[in-house]
């Protein structure tokens, strides 16, 4: 059988195996493969997508000198030796650039001949200038472009291949037309085909607001696709939880209790209100490039 998928957890001990990053670089690591859509989360577990299986190939074919994990844990120990004063950046970049210039101009070369060469024809036809359109993919997935570029810029959505869009029961607020399922930066979303106005999908929590007691606590996202859940009356009530809320309230302080996921995918009911004694203490890491202490007169 294959080795399991990795989780948070075990994708982070295997970076601090291999020397890659550092405790403050790991958020950011795991928020950016997600962000990007080269994975998708399934329970605790990354699956990658067809963009990340792309990429990575891409990547691998055309940059084998830097992408790697010998390259990427050297390339941390060198920053750390800048960050001590026993490097220069200036000499750092120049030589990570010797290598990576000669790549970059190769890729450049190769790829745009391999991409003229490797189209993937569909049978929609441009309804613009009559052209059978092509398959391509951008960094939210597969869509379908005029092969006419930059003579006609028309644009379809990838699910055209397989047939008509998929429609909801969703009227548009501006001219009544039933609207259809688009997949965006932030996940799918609703557009109308008539006036290509758009409206996100709300997923309501169906549980009533704890400030305003009028609303519904709604999912949300915010402007770098980050979720959280507020208020369905907002502006007009501003309350807003990053953890999705469930239908207790905290017998201690009577806030609302909320889900809350460990590093190990644990998930646990504790209070919204970080004030409160029985919500969970934030543990502070200090990463390895912190400060060095200089010893004491005392200890001189």
């Amino acid at each position: 059988s294959p080795p399991p998928r990795y989780t948070e957890a075990s994708l982070i001990k295997v970076l601090e195996e291999k020397g890659i990053g550092r405790p403050s670089t790991y958020a950011p690591i795991l928020d950016t493969i997600q962000k990007r859509r080269y994975v998708t989360k399934e329970g605790k577990q990354f699956v990658p997508t067809e963009i990340g299986f792309k990429v990575t190939d891409l990547l691998k074919k055309y940059f084998d000198g830097v992408i790697n994990v010998d390259f990427t844990a050297n390339l941390e120990n060198w920053l750390d030796k800048i960050a001590d004063g026993h490097a220069t950046y200036t000499k750092v970049i120049t030589d990570f650039y010797k290598v990576f210039s000669d790549e970059l101009n190769a890729a450049n070369v190769e790829a745009s001949k391999n991409k003229k060469e490797e189209a993937e024809v569909s049978d929609v036809v441009c309804e613009k200038c009559g052209a059978k359109m092509i398959v391509k993919l951008g960094r939210y997935g597969k869509y379908l472009a005029c092969p006419n570029y930059p003579d006609c810029k028309n644009i379809k959505p990838y699910s055209l291949v397989n047939g008509p869009e998929e429609v909801s029961d969703v009227h548009c607020d501006k001219c009544g037309t039933l609207m259809v399922y688009r997949m965006g930066p932030y996940g799918r979303y609703l557009k109308c085909p008539n006036c290509n106005a758009n409206k996100a999908i709300v997923i309501d929590t169906s549980i009533v607001c704890p400030k305003c007691h009028e609303g519904h606590m709604i999912q949300r996202r915010t402007k770098r696709g980050r979720t959280f859940y507020g208020c369905s009356r907002y502006p007009a009530c501003d309350m807003a939880l990053w953890n999705e809320p469930v239908d207790q309230f905290c017998k201690v302080c009577g806030s609302i209790m909320v889900k809350k996921v460990s590093r190990d995918g644990t998930e646990t009911i504790v209070c919204s209100n970080p004030e409160c004694p029985t919500a969970p203490k934030k543990s502070t890491t200090k990463g390895r490039r912190a400060t060095k202490k200089t010893a004491s007169k005392d200890e001189t």
